[in-house]
């Protein structure tokens, strides 16, 4: 059983990918002397998110592969304990992923678009593209297919001068409405291939503070701040993509390119998240000066000052759509068997959606802060000792009390959710935290508090049609069920 968010998925147990570690780890701007090490960790009870943050220091800088731009090396975490072990003969199997609260998150904020007018563009492109835009519409992808490929050999047929002004954007835009297309068809791979193309227009290091022109078809053209914006937008989207077929028990192949130095799904998550949270964090922070002895370290959720308006265009390069990255980053790490930094991580996400200066909290943000913090518990346990356990339960009681908050806020009767999403996070969350504190009083072994636990999360999950969470929660119950009967004979 797991103490992870997110029941609705299984996968197979979390190991640890060699293959990525030595790729650029949560890179954050070296003009503000500030590295990601916390001086909070997941075995630290949540009494109080504003005490979690960035500790001041130098760091060093080094390239990021695979354009994912500069990036700098934080300290290496502590080593994890190795998932799926036994704890006072309760296995903990780590079957279940941060990354479905990932796609809640995303479900509730949006899915990433970019939208164009035919009328900026030149006959030998508007022709084929009209037509591509036409058979998507009508649901031959296959014939929309062939017209964006055609589209998109057109456009680079032409010389950037053509599409003036912002031709990488529009190009770019091209490939991203294409790819949203394969993405949507069932086609994630592909999808990939035609992020990754689109952000390969924008030069070798279109995530970096000193960003060099661009190469190729648009060979010296100067990225302005717009273009730099679209870089980081592709990169979230390629991390996000990259993780979640990573969390595959047999992943796909991964689409290698020549150009590309990552090898593997999860390399390239950990590469584009760690380029894009760094791109962010350099964004959020440029208006503030270096932190000081007397005005404290940086705290995310405080101090990086990103758009807070919805529907951007360039991707999501605003509060919320940092803590996607850096919750996507966490479930590459809590892979390779970091639960320290991925628990670090996430709470950094959790303080940009309810950051300490923020009194009134939306509702979805305070559902998925609820989610995370479920994850959070589950990373605490590594290692198992007596403080982790006790770090575990309290995140999971801070969990239930965001979600009473967030139903109180928004007038759910008795604390049940209403059909929208924001509340399908909240009732997965509250199933998930009853699990959770089942699980750990079982640990202990407290059988009548853990089946009551499990009774309640079962309750929640067949209320909200949460069926993995039913299944997982009534297995839980039957067995603490058979357990008690046991010992009354």
């Amino acid at each position: 059983m797991s103490l992870r968010a997110g029941l609705p998925l299984r996968r197979a147990p979390l190991r640890a990918l060699g293959a990525s570690t030595s790729l650029p780890r949560v890179p954050v701007p070296s003009s503000l002397a500030v590295r990601a090490r916390l001086t909070s960790s997941p075995t630290t009870t949540p009494s109080s998110l504003a005490n979690v943050r960035f500790a001041s220091s130098s760091s060093s800088s080094s390239s990021a592969g695979a354009g994912a731009g500069a990036a700098e090396q934080p300290p290496i975490p502590p080593k994890a304990g190795k998932p799926g072990l036994a704890y006072r003969g309760v296995k903990i199997s780590h079957l279940f992923g941060g990354i479905v609260s990932l796609g809640l998150l995303i479900t509730i904020y949006g899915l990433l678009e970019w939208y164009f007018s035919l009328q900026i563009w030149p006959e030998p492109i508007k022709t084929p593209l009209k037509k591509a835009l036409k058979a998507r519409g009508q649901g031959d992808y296959d014939r929309a297919d062939e017209f964006f490929r055609e589209a998109v050999t057109a456009a680079q047929s032409v010389p950037p001068s053509a599409l003036d002004p912002d031709p990488l954007r529009k190009l770019s835009g091209i490939y991203i409405t294409w790819a949203t297309m394969l993405e949507g068809n069932g086609q994630p791979v592909r999808a990939f291939v035609a992020y990754r193309d689109a952000l390969g227009l924008f030069g070798p290091s279109p995530l970096a503070k000193d960003r060099a022109p661009a190469n190729g078809w648009a060979e010296g053209h100067v990225l302005d701040d717009e273009d730099h914006l679209r870089a980081i937008g592709l990169a979230q989207k390629l991390g996000q993509i990259a993780v979640r077929m990573g969390s595959f028990p047999i992943p796909p192949p991964f689409p290698h390119a020549a150009t590309d130095k990552l090898k593997s799904w999860d390399g390239a998550g950990e590469a584009y998240l760690s380029g894009a949270l760094g791109a962010m964090l350099r964004l959020g922070l440029a208006g503030r000066a270096p932190p000081t002895p007397e005005s404290g370290p940086v705290v995310i959720g405080r101090d990086v000052n990103l758009p807070e308006k919805e529907g951007d265009t360039e991707g999501r390069v605003n509060r919320r759509g940092l803590g996607m990255t850096m919750e996507a980053l966490a479930e590459v790490y809590a892979r390779q068997g970091q639960y320290a930094l991925a628990g670090q991580l996430l709470i950094q996400a959790i303080s940009t959606l309810v950051p300490p200066q923020d009194k009134n909290p939306s509702v979805a943000d305070r559902c998925q802060a609820a989610m995370l913090m479920t994850t959070v518990s589950s990373h605490a346990l590594e290692p198992r000792t007596p403080q982790a356990v006790r770090a575990s339960r309290s995140w999971s009681l801070q969990s239930l009390q965001f979600i009473d908050s967030a139903a109180e806020a928004a007038g759910w009767k008795d604390g049940s959710a209403p059909g929208d999403t924001a509340a399908a996070v909240c009732a997965q969350a509250r199933s998930v935290a009853n699990y959770n504190l089942g699980m750990l009083d079982e640990m202990d072994g407290n059988k009548k508090d853990a089946a009551r636990r499990f009774a309640e999360a079962l309750a929640v999950a067949r209320e909200s049609g949460f069926s993995e969470g039913r299944r997982e929660a009534g297995e839980a119950l039957k067995r603490v069920r058979a357990a008690l009967a046991a010992e009354k004979k």
